[in-house]
């Protein structure tokens, strides 16, 4: 029994610490979770590994796009799953236990399916009741109804009675030393007196026979055994099953947050069109910075290109070059995790990694250079490869001379690109943007001059930098 609202599979990639921290999705994750620390760690969960399904991909998408239009039926559902969760957590006792007796673990066993499976008529009226059209939760709905009028139901109704016993009837045979063996539950009884036991042997305990009380505290947990092991199993099941289900629902509230709080900011969502693998088409209009949502420079870009395996932004310093990049890199992780992007469409191949090269402030306490400590951040990218893989680099081997610097740059692209993968660059190196202007492989875009964070293909300018902040500054 199991939930697949996300269909967690061997497609999925890890998204390591430094990328989740360059793409700043942690704030995204901030947005998601509205201070709620479950959902905090689902989506962060769920956000560090994107799946390089296409087919799990529009799965969730289309899951998603049903709780949207269907935001009260969510809200019964994701409230009455954690109410069960919640209930059940206050059950005292463990099953399996070395401590536990077998009527230890069944009536825990009990406790757990009375809960769950009360619960679950109620998320099956939820989703019975809803005009759901995706797969999943149609799938969903399918799996539940397969079990509940089945085993699960029977089950509890046994023990319902079965815990209410006051009398048991068991055979046993005896063995060569006139041990008994084989023990086996024939029928339970909630009333003391009926025709069936009149002709049964019956022993009466003394009131401090302790032997004998353990004696036939044995006989009754060797003859509930087979039941106990067989409810305890189902209630790991369906507890399984609840677990599952909540982490899913959670992941879904998370982008239901993060949902309201775009719109709250004007800003437009689409559903990424999800490209294969061997594509290098990537379009997007008015593409945001999910995490700048409403901020003064959270500027929307556009972009249709076809065919290049790399992109180069150069120009103007603090023009939007990173936040580009940043961009770009959130919506491919939001999109290989099912989530809608902030922009008015968006199209992209899917990739079987994500990996980022930023750079990084000046740390004091290196035992070598920074030179060498880029290039060792680099060696451990190539060995996370998967091709073809996404690589955002931003200002990679700044810290070196621009003649050095484009020289490593332009052997690095040339392997990565060569092994299929694809590359998005900030440079402030004009040689070497210039070197890739006229490659038609290649697409060169820039940072307005204006600084009004639009960036756009144009041909790579040899700006001085230093003069234009001094002219922007100290102009009369």
């Amino acid at each position: 029994m199991k939930s697949r609202l996300l269909s967690l599979s061997k497609d999925e990639f890890h998204l390591s610490d430094e990328t989740f921290s360059d793409l700043e999705l942690d704030k995204v994750v901030q947005i998601m979770a509205r201070q709620d620390r479950a959902v905090a760690k689902t989506c962060s969960l769920v956000l560090r590994h994107p799946t390089a399904s296409r087919t799990t991909i529009i799965q969730r998408q289309h899951v998603l796009e049903d709780f949207i239009n269907y935001e009260a039926a969510f809200k019964q559902l994701y409230q009455t799953v954690h109410a069960a969760i919640s209930k059940a957590e206050r059950i005292w006792g463990e099953m399996d236990s070395v401590y536990a007796s077998i009527p230890v673990n069944l009536e825990t066993a009990t406790a757990y399916l009375k809960i769950y499976l009360q619960n679950l008529k109620k998320v099956q009226a939820v989703l019975t009741k809803t005009d759901f059209q995706s797969e999943g939760l149609i799938r969903l709905q399918a799996e539940i109804s397969k079990y509940l009028p089945g085993e699960y139901a029977q089950a509890i109704a046994l023990l319902d009675r079965l815990r209410n016993y006051k009398q048991l009837l068991m055979r046993a045979y005896l063995s060569n030393d006139l041990r008994g063996r084989d023990y086996q539950l024939l029928a339970y009884q909630e009333k003391l007196i009926d025709f069936h036991w009149l002709h049964t042997p019956r022993l009466k305990l003394a009131p401090r026979d302790d032997a004998g009380a353990n004696d036939f505290a044995f006989r009754k947990g060797t003859a509930l055994a087979p039941i106990a092991a067989i409810l305890v199993k189902s209630a790991k099941t369906i507890i399984s099953f609840y677990q599952e289900l909540a982490r899913d629902l959670e992941f879904y509230q998370g982008a239901l947050n993060l949902y309201h709080f775009l719109q709250e900011k004007a800003l437009q969502t689409a559903w990424p069109i999800v490209l294969p693998t061997d594509s290098f088409r990537r379009k997007f209009v008015e593409l945001h910075n999910a995490g700048l949502a409403g901020h003064a420079t959270d500027i929307g870009n556009s972009l249709d290109i076809q065919g290049k395996n790399l992109y180069l932004i150069s120009g103007t310093n603090q023009g939007g070059k990173t936040t580009f990049l940043k961009s770009l890199g959130q919506a491919q992780v939001m999109m290989q995790c099912g989530l809608f992007v902030v922009a008015k469409e968006f199209q992209a191949p899917v990739r079987l990694a994500i990996l980022s090269h930023f750079k990084k402030a000046e740390d004091h306490g290196l035992q070598s250079g920074k030179l060498e400590e880029e290039l060792r951040r680099m060696n451990q990218l190539v060995a996370q490869i998967r091709q073809p893989s996404l690589f955002l680099l931003d200002e990679s081997f700044a810290s070196t001379n621009e003649r050095e610097g484009s020289l490593i740059n332009e052997k690095i692209y040339a392997g990565l690109r060569a092994t299929g993968n694809e590359i998005v660059s900030v440079t402030h190196l004009f040689s070497l943007a210039k070197f890739y202007a006229t490659d038609i492989n290649a697409v060169s875009l820039i940072a307005s001059a204006s600084r009004n964070f639009k960036i756009f293909p144009g041909q790579p300018k040899p700006t001085a930098n230093g003069l234009d902040l001094y002219r922007r500054i100290f102009a009369s």
